[in-house]
């Protein structure tokens, strides 16, 4: 079985090099696909205190997102947005917040303060977009859509914007 592998070799290979920061990696994804979590989250937390780098932060806050510990995932999130301030882990943040939170609101805001800071991206358009769209805010839904695809030529967004449109034709 390839977890069964995957932590013997890791293990083996912690052995040899117990200060190898990819081999600690390794082994706390082995935890986590294994099932073993909270020796997972013990692990990833040890390593992201002790390495403040961008990929323990984000191992932890998987590892806490699969304990469920949804207060926690967004806090480590933050901790690694502000090393890089990328896309995808703006998006994952606000969508933590929205669905597993139920903050909609900051969610949105998150999102749209990204934007203006750091620019707008096909991801994060998108997932801005959807929020709006959710939460009834269907103009706000469609100009997000819009503006994503003018600036990336994204169809996906203007099939959105499109259905948007179409609906608020159909239904006034």
């Amino acid at each position: 079985n390839d977890t069964k592998t995957l932590e013997k070799a890791a293990k083996a290979g912690l052995e040899k090099f117990p200060d190898d920061e990819i081999l600690k990696r390794f082994e706390v994804i082995a935890l986590l696909k294994s099932g073993t979590i909270e020796t997972a989250v013990q692990k990833a937390r040890l390593l992201s205190e002790t390495n403040p780098k961008l990929p323990d932060h984000l191992l932890y806050a998987e590892t806490q997102l699969k304990a469920a510990d949804y207060p926690g995932a967004v806090e480590t999130l933050k901790k690694a947005y502000a090393l890089s301030f990328d896309n995808a882990t703006a998006e994952r943040i606000a969508l933590v917040m929205y669905a597993h939170l139920g903050e909609k609101k900051e969610a949105i805001q998150f999102l749209k303060d990204h934007i203006g800071t750091h620019g707008n991206s096909v991801i994060v358009g998108k997932r801005l977009g959807n929020f709006y769209s959710d939460s009834g805010a269907l103009d706000e839904a469609a100009l997000m859509y819009e503006r994503t695809h003018d600036e990336f030529a994204d169809a996906a967004c203007a099939e959105e914007a499109l259905k948007i449109y179409h609906y608020k034709q159909d239904f006034p």
